[in-house]
C-alpha cells in the first residue's frame, strides 16, 4: 500500500534529521580517533626511548624496565580505544548510506489514553541520540525489532529480561534508502511486504551474495534467532535462503553475545573456496567481521598430507558420474562409498578402535640414521605392556616422553663409539677435542631427526592400521560382527581390492578419508578447538556420519547450525535420506529441526516445474513471482551443431537483458567439452569455464558442472543436455533437480535424442517444448530474463 504525500514529506524530514545526527557523530568520532592515534604514537615513542637507554646503573635499568611494562599496558589500552573508535566509524559510514529500512508504530498494552505510539525505526545497526541517548534507530537484531519480521498489523509482543511486552502494531512501513536518499516507501499489513520482496527478488544475481536483512521472512527469522537447542538443523528447499539465514544468524549471535563471542570464535564449513568468496561480503555489509571459513577437504589435507594424498569429493564425484556400472573399479567404488559413509561402518571403526586398545596397532621402527633404534616389537611391547592402563593417545604421549628421555644416553654412547673409530682411522684429522666435537655433531644430526620423528608420533602408523582392516578378512569379520549392512563377501572382496590398490598408490579415496581421519585422531588424540563457540555447516546433506562425529570431537564446546536440503544430496551412492543419525549422535533432546518449504529464488513457474522432478516435491511452495514457463529445446546430437544452437541461445538471452547466464553441465568433463565447443561456435569472448580450482566467483557468463553450481544462482540457466543418456539413473534425479533450481528467471533445458525420464514424468502443463528453429526465429526481446 503506497503512502500519501504528507507521510512522504514527514519521512524525508525525519531522514534528514537522522543523517545530520550521523554526520555529527562521524565528526566527533573522527576527532576522538585522531586524538587516540596521536596518543598511540606518543606512547610508542616513550617506550622506544626507555628501551634504548644505555646506562650502567642497574637500579636505573630496573626502573626503566618497569616504565616499559607500565607504558606497554597503557599502549594496549589506548590501541583498544583507537580500534573501537575505528569500528564505530565503520558502522556510522554504513548507516550514512542506509540509516534504516523499516518502521513500525507500536502501542504498548496499558499505555495511558492519548499517548502516541512508539515509532521504531529499524536498521543494520543501532543509532542513539548523542545528547539524550534515546534510540533513533534500532538494530535489526534487537528483541523489539523482531516484531517487524514476525507480526502483521495488530497484536504483537517482544521479549525482555523481565518477560514479554505486549501491545499492538498500528503501522508497518518499509523504505528503500540508498546513499542517504529516500527512493521508495510504502505501508504494508503483511509480515514483509510483497512489494518490497518482489522488488528485491526481481533484482539480478551478483558475483557476491547480498544480505537479506530487509526482507527476512517470519520462518527465516525463526531460524536466525533460534536458541532452544544447541544443535539446529535447517532443512530448506532450494532457494529458501539457507545460506543467507546462516550468515544473518552469525550476525545475530555476534550481536546478542557480543561480550562473550567474537567473529573468530565462529567457523563456517563451506563446500569450496569459490563459495566462500561468493558469501564473503554479507557479514561486512552488516557491520561485522567475517568469521573463519574452511572446508572439510582443507582439514583432511592438513592432517593427512604428510603420509597420503586425500582424494577430494569432486574427483570422487567425477569418477562416479563419468563411469558406468560394470566398468573396472566402478562397482567396487560405488559399493565402497555407500558402505564407508554409513553408520554401520562407523560402528565397525569404533569396534576396531576398541580392539586396538588390546592388540593390533601398527608401529614403525624408530630409526637412528640408517639403523633401527627401537623396532616395532619393542614399541608394541611398551604400548600393550608398560602403558596399557592408559588411553591410546596418552600411551603414545608417555612412549614419546620415554623415548626422548633415552636419547641423551644414546648420544653419549654413540659419540664415544664414533670418537674411538675416528681415532683409529687416519682419514680423520684433528686434535682429540676437534674429533670429539665432530663425533658429537655427527651423532646429533641423527638424533635431531629422531626427536622430530618421535615428537610427531611417527612411530605409530594409522594408515597401515587402517589398511589391515581390508587386507585381513578375518579381522574385518571380527570387528564387523553384529553390525548391520555388512556387504556380501564377494562385494567386500572387490571393495578391499580397490581400497588396497588406491592406498598402495599413495591415495586415500574420498570415501576413505573420513574413516581414516577418525581412526587417526582417535588413536593419536583429538586436537580439539576449544575456543570455537559456534560451527555452521552449509550443504549439511553432503556430510557423512563420520564427518559429523569428527566435527563433534573437534569442536566439543561449540553449538552447531546445520543447513541443507536432502533433495540436493548429490554425492553418488552416499544415500543420506534423513538427519536421524545427527539426532542420534548429538541427542534428540539437544537437537531442533526447522523446515523451510518456501522458495524465493526462482519464479513460480520454475519452482512448480522443478519440484515435479522430485518424488515428494509437493511440499515445496513457490513465492508469488511469475515468469515464463521453463522451455524444453531439442538440440542437435552433433556436438558442433549443438554448440552453435546453444551459443545462439546465449546471445539472445544476453540481448534480451539477462545479466547472468550459466550453461550447466553434468560433469567437469562435459563442461570442458561444452566450453571448447561454444568457443569454436562463436560464443561471447568473456564466456568463463568454472573449475574446482576456482577461488573467486563471477557469474556473468559461465559454463559450470552442476556440483560446483550448488548454492549459486543465475538469472538464466541453460541445461546443456537433459537427455535420457545423461540423466537416467535414480541417483541422478537430485543432480538434475539441483541443476534446474539454479535458475532465477529463465530456464532452458536442452536435450539431444530422448528426454530424460525425469522430464517425461513431469506434467506437460508445467513447461513448453519448442523446436530449436522456432526459438532461433524469435526476435531477441522475446527471450525475456524476467518473464515479462
Amino acid at each position: 500500500m503506497s503512502t500519501n504525500p504528507e507521510a512522504q514529506k514527514a519521512e524525508e524530514i525525519r531522514l534528514a534529521l537522522t543523517l545530520r545526527e550521523i554526520d555529527a557523530q562521524l565528526l566527533k568520532n573522527q576527532s576522538v580517533s585522531d586524538d587516540r592515534r596521536d596518543d598511540v604514537i606518543e606512547v610508542r615513542k616513550m617506550i622506544w626511548e626507555e628501551m634504548r637507554q644505555d646506562n650502567a646503573n642497574w637500579a636505573f635499568k630496573f626502573e626503566a624496565a618497569g616504565d616499559v611494562v607500565m607504558n606497554s599496558l597503557e599502549l594496549a589500552r589506548i590501541e583498544r580505544g583507537y580500534l573501537s573508535a575505528q569500528a564505530a566509524a565503520r558502522k556510522l559510514r554504513l548507516l550514512r548510506s542506509t540509516p534504516y529500512f523499516a518502521r513500525i508504530d507500536f502501542q504498548e498494552e496499558g499505555a495511558p489514553a492519548g499517548q502516541e505510539p512508539e515509532q521504531i525505526y529499524i536498521g543494520l545497526s543501532s543509532l542513539l541520540d548523542d545528547r539524550t541517548l534515546e534510540p533513533i534507530v534500532y538494530d535489526w537484531r534487537s528483541p523489539i525489532a523482531s516484531m517487524y519480521y514476525d507480526y502483521t498489523l495488530g497484536s504483537a509482543r517482544y521479549p525482555t529480561d523481565e518477560g514479554y511486552v505486549n501491545g499492538e502494531i498500528l503501522l508497518k512501513r518499509q523504505f528503500k534508502i540508498l546513499n542517504g536518499k529516500l527512493q521508495l516507501m510504502f505501508d504494508s499489513g503483511i509480515r514483509i511486504g510483497d512489494d518490497m520482496l518482489q522488488f528485491m527478488l526481481g533484482k539480478s544475481s551478483d558475483d557476491k551474495m547480498k544480505s537479506i536483512v530487509t526482507t527476512i521472512q517470519s520462518e527465516q527469522n525463526q531460524a536466525i534467532r533460534y536458541e532452544e537447542h544447541p544443535v539446529l538443523i535447517v532443512q530448506g528447499s532450494a532457494g529458501s535462503g539457507k545460506t543467507s539465514i546462516a550468515l544473518q544468524r552469525v550476525a545475530y549471535l555476534l550481536y546478542k553475545y557480543r561480550k562473550s563471542i567474537q567473529a573468530d570464535q565462529m567457523i563456517l564449513f563451506s563446500p569450496n573456496p569459490m563459495f566462500s568468496d561468493y558469501i564473503s561480503n554479507v557479514l561486512p555489509e552488516l557491520g561485522e567481521d567475517n568469521m573463519r571459513q574452511t572446508t572439510f577437504q582443507d582439514f583432511a589435507l592438513h592432517r593427512l598430507s604428510g603420509f597420503i594424498q586425500p582424494e577430494d569429493r569432486y574427483t570422487q564425484m567425477e569418477a562416479m558420474l563419468t563411469g558406468t556400472p560394470g566398468e573396472p573399479g566402478y562397482d567396487a567404488k560405488a559399493a565402497g562409498t555407500a558402505y564407508k559413509s554409513s553408520q554401520a561402518f562407523l560402528q565397525v571403526i569404533r569396534n576396531y578402535l576398541a580392539l586396538l586398545e588390546e592388540e593390533g596397532l601398527a608401529f614403525d621402527a624408530v630409526p637412528y640414521g640408517e639403523q633401527v633404534w627401537k623396532n616395532e616389537e619393542a614399541l608394541s611391547a611398551l604400548f600393550y605392556g608398560e602403558f596399557r592402563r592408559h588411553r591410546m593417545d596418552v600411551r603414545l604421549e608417555r612412549m614419546g616422553e620415554l623415548l626422548l628421555g633415552e636419547i641423551p644416553e644414546l648420544e653419549e654412547r654413540q659419540s664415544r663409539k664414533l670418537y674411538k673409530t675416528m681415532l683409529r682411522h687416519p682419514k680423520y684429522l684433528g686434535t682429540e677435542d676437534e674429533l670429539k666435537q665432530q663425533s658429537r655433531k655427527h651423532v646429533r644430526s641423527k638424533t635431531t631427526a629422531m626427536k622430530s620423528f618421535i615428537r610427531r608420533l611417527q612411530f605409530v602408523n594409522p594408515l597401515r592400521t587402517y589398511r589391515q582392516l581390508f587386507a585381513d578378512q578375518g579381522l574385518f569379520r571380527r570387528v564387523a560382527a553384529g553390525t548391520p549392512e555388512i556387504p556380501a563377501p564377494e562385494v567386500w572382496q572387490d571393495i578391499c581390492a580397490y581400497t588396497l590398490e588406491q592406498l598402495d598408490r599413495g591415495i586415500a579415496p574420498h570415501e576413505d578419508v573420513p574413516p581414516l581421519l577418525f581412526l587417526l585422531e582417535s588413536v593419536t588424540g583429538w586436537n580439539s578447538f576449544n575456543s570455537i563457540r559456534h560451527v555452521i555447516l552449509d550443504e549439511a546433506q553432503d556430510y557423512s556420519p563420520f564427518q559429523y562425529e569428527i566435527i563433534r570431537r573437534l569442536f566439543p564446546r561449540s553449538k552447531l547450525t546445520l543447513l541443507g536440503d536432502l533433495n540436493q544430496a548429490i554425492t553418488p551412492n552416499m544415500r543420506i535420506e534423513s538427519y536421524g543419525f545427527v539426532e542420534e549422535l548429538y541427542g534428540k533432546e539437544q537437537t531442533g529441526i526447522l523446515r523451510l518449504s518456501k522458495s524465493y529464488r526462482s519464479t513460480a513457474e520454475i519452482v512448480e516445474f522443478t519440484k515435479a522432478l522430485l518424488p515428494d516435491g509437493e511440499a515445496i511452495e513457490a513465492f508469488s513471482r511469475s515468469g515464463e514457463k521453463p522451455q524444453l529445446v531439442k538440440l542437435e546430437a552433433e556436438p558442433e551443431a549443438k554448440a552453435r544452437q546453444v551459443a545462439s541461445m546465449i546471445q539472445r538471452l544476453r540481448d534480451g537483458g539477462s545479466p547472468s547466464v550459466a550453461v550447466i553441465c553434468r560433469t567437469a568433463a562435459e563442461a570442458q567439452a561444452a566450453y571448447e565447443a561454444l568457443q569454436r561456435a562463436g560464443a561471447p569472448r568473456h564466456l568463463h569455464l568454472v573449475t574446482r580450482e576456482e577461488t573467486s566467483f563471477r557469474n556473468t557468463l559461465v559454463v559450470i558442472p552442476v556440483y560446483l553450481a550448488k548454492g549459486l544462482e543465475f538469472d538464466s540457466v541453460i541445461i546443456w543436455d537433459g537427455g535420457a543418456s545423461v540423466y537416467s539413473r535414480e541417483e541422478e534425479r537430485k543432480l538434475f533437480y539441483t541443476a534446474c533450481t539454479r535458475a532465477m528467471n529463465v530456464l532452458y533445458v536442452g536435450y539431444s535424442g530422448e528426454k530424460s525420464r525425469f522430464l517425461e514424468l513431469a506434467d506437460r502443463s508445467l513447461y513448453e517444448e519448442l523446436p530449436a528453429d522456432l526459438l532461433w526465429g524469435q526476435p531477441a526481446d522475446a527471450v525475456s530474463p524476467t518473464g515479462g
